[in-house]
């Protein structure tokens, strides 16, 4: 197909999954792309994307053999993108398909050179940090907008993919030779060492503190052993003895 300026392309919905709702409301603002027909080994779920947005319900495989399809959009499960692509290349489409390319650099390599030997064009949605926010962002730290920056605070608020992601099995399924796996040994072994080394910094700090804390009750029975042999004295004077007479018509004198 000749992609000459101006030209309306027509593109097929290939996996009406999750990812695909922030697609969909956004194809009608691009004015070369027509979103034209969808396609889910779900039945339910091609329709009801079919119904949401006016297009054409079909298999994988009718999408495929559209003529008014010349675009794959391919928003399969990540393990199932190189597979779809290189059928879409096969079929005469361009793929344009979600992040990522391909599970391994062998099955991504394979898409481009099918794609580079039958004269078909091939996109990859860029993962975040080449998005439009942060490259804008980019842009204008290096030209210059607000001067040389002199602090950096980075915040990722996010919950984990099984908090909104309905169907999350697929992020954490054994790809890409087990780099899950890989993943998890690596974050237990490094927590196994922070804990060991935590450990080993805090036995010199309690045998510190006890030392410091023996030290200073024996100073404290020293002192009170000093206070305890002052010898404290004090007169009192003796009380004034009395003497009464018994003479009557006699007065009292105090001695």
């Amino acid at each position: 197909m000749d992609l000459a300026a101006g030209t309306e392309l027509g593109v097929g919905l290939m996996g009406c999954g999750n990812v695909s709702a922030q697609y969909l409301p956004n194809g009608p603002r691009l004015d070369a792309l027509r979103l034209v027909a969808c396609a889910d080994v779900r039945p339910q779920a091609r329709e009801r994307v079919a119904a949401e947005h006016g297009l054409a319900p079909c298999t994988p495989e009718e999408l495929l053999e559209r003529p008014d399809v010349d675009v794959v959009l391919n928003l399969t499960p990540p393990d199932l993108h190189a597979d779809v692509a290189l059928r879409a290349i096969a079929a005469g489409k361009h793929v344009y398909t979600e992040k990522p390319l391909a599970t391994s650099v062998e099955r991504g390599r394979a898409v481009l050179d099918a794609a580079a030997a039958a004269g078909l064009l091939v996109g990859c949605a860029p993962d975040t940090f080449l998005g439009a926010g942060i490259e804008t962002l980019r842009t204008a730290l290096e030209g210059g907008a607000i001067g040389t920056p002199a602090i950096v605070q980075v915040r990722m608020l996010a919950p984990p993919p099984e908090r909104w992601h309905p169907s999350p099995a697929f992020l954490y399924a054994d790809l890409a030779d087990g780099y899950f796996l890989k993943s998890l040994w690596l974050t237990l072994r490094l927590a196994f060492q922070s804990m060991v080394c935590a450990v080993l910094l805090a036995i010199p700090v309690a045998l510190a503190m006890a030392r410091t804390e023996s030290r200073l009750s024996l100073r404290h029975r020293e002192s009170w052993s000093t206070s305890a042999g002052v010898a404290f004295t004090s007169t009192v004077a003796a009380p004034a003895r009395r003497s009464w007479s018994s003479s009557p018509g006699s007065t009292c004198t105090a001695r």
